[in-house]
């Protein structure tokens, strides 16, 4: 039970941290698009955007995970597949 414990205390954190980098490279680049006098930086917003969609991705695999986990701890004979 504690490895499950522990699994979701690291899945939470993994999320927690994905979204401050993720927050901290938005707030970077406003910065720098003030700094280049408006000038949007497309390149970094399309790593943003394929980053956004892979987080979203992990965190769709996670919560399934956690419904299957949460199925088998209900019923102790079903089967997790």
């Amino acid at each position: 039970m504690t490895w499950i414990v522990e699994l979701g205390i690291v899945t939470c954190l993994i999320i927690f941290t994905g979204g401050f980098t993720l927050y901290w490279l938005i707030k970077k680049m406003h910065q720098l698009d003030e700094n280049n006098g408006g000038k949007k930086l497309d390149g970094i917003s399309d790593r943003l955007e394929t980053l956004e969609k892979r987080m979203n991705d992990v965190q769709d695999v996670v919560l399934s995970l956690d419904d299957k986990l949460k199925v088998s701890r209900d019923e102790p004979h079903a089967q997790v597949r």
